[in-house]
């Protein structure tokens, strides 16, 4: 495109005010974004944490964490690192964070919610994760314990729901569950009136079908069995294939376990030993 003598004239003369327009602009714009960036009539100056319990987590807590982890103003600010920030939480098993106009900071959180001990003092969620809390903010008033190597927990929560449905009919619950190293299953199980009585439930080579099936199959002659010992099985073993067996009541541990549930005190069953 060949430019003539009077194209040059009117970019001569137009030229250099747009482009000093142009850079005005821009510099304006950079001072503007600078102004929303660093003013302070932007910030945040409200709080709402939702599903607070105030026990496992507290405004407060949320509170400080985001605190923390919470810089620059309304439209500044990154909410993901604040999300991770509240994440830290113990009790906390996630959390959405949003803005509300003009300067609300809304935090919800998911409260984990405790299944069972792990062995060393850990918190088994119902999801299957581990973490760290104090095990007295559990709702729960008492929990079962786990024992087995940790990466086996995803299995033992799968394991400990299912079988706790199975056992349902007799109106007892699991008090101890373990996976041992030879990967061979074992659980306490106790009630009021059913003092804790160990059951053997042997490898789950065919899964946890196979386990879950044989347990129901004991269920279903548990009150026959008990008719036919004079009490409550001390213990069993469902390791045999057509088969189980069934230890003698002890008489002196199903009395004082009534007396003590008479009393009003609480029962804790002797947990499994590892490893055994």
């Amino acid at each position: 495109m060949m430019w003539s003598e009077e194209d040059r004239s009117v970019v001569r003369r137009f030229g250099k005010p747009v482009a000093a327009a142009c850079l005005v602009a821009a510099l304006l714009g950079i001072a503007y974004l600078w102004h929303v960036r660093s003013t302070p009539t932007l910030s945040f100056r409200s709080l709402s944490v939702k599903n607070a319990d105030g026990i496992q987590v507290t405004t407060r807590q949320v509170g400080a964490v985001v605190e923390k982890a919470l810089s620059g103003n309304f439209f500044t600010a990154d909410l993901k690192r604040v999300k991770e920030a509240v994440e830290t939480l113990p009790w906390v098993a996630s959390a959405t964070v949003r803005r509300v106009f003009p300067d609300r900071l809304i935090v919800e959180v998911e409260r984990r919610k405790a299944l069972a001990l792990y062995e060393d003092g850990r918190i088994v969620s119902d999801k299957g994760v581990l973490f760290a809390a104090n095990p007295e903010e559990a709702k729960e008033r008492s929990l079962p314990v786990f024992y087995g190597p940790e990466q086996q927990i995803s299995l033992m929560t799968e394991a400990f729901v299912r079988l706790s449905d199975v056992l349902a009919p007799l109106s007892v619950r699991i008090t101890d569950f373990q996976i041992s190293d030879r990967a061979s299953w074992s659980l306490v199980f106790s009630s009021g009136e059913i003092p804790p009585t160990q059951v053997e439930l042997g490898r789950d080579d065919e899964g946890l079908d196979s386990v879950a099936r044989r347990l129901g199959d004991f269920v279903k002659v548990y009150d026959q069995v008990c008719t036919k010992l004079g009490g409550p099985p001390a213990s069993v073993d469902l390791r045999y294939a057509k088969a189980f067996a069934a230890a003698s009541p002890d008489e002196n541990l199903i009395r004082a376990w009534r007396e003590k549930g008479r009393d009003g005190q609480e029962q804790v069953p002797k947990p499994i030993s590892p490893g055994a």
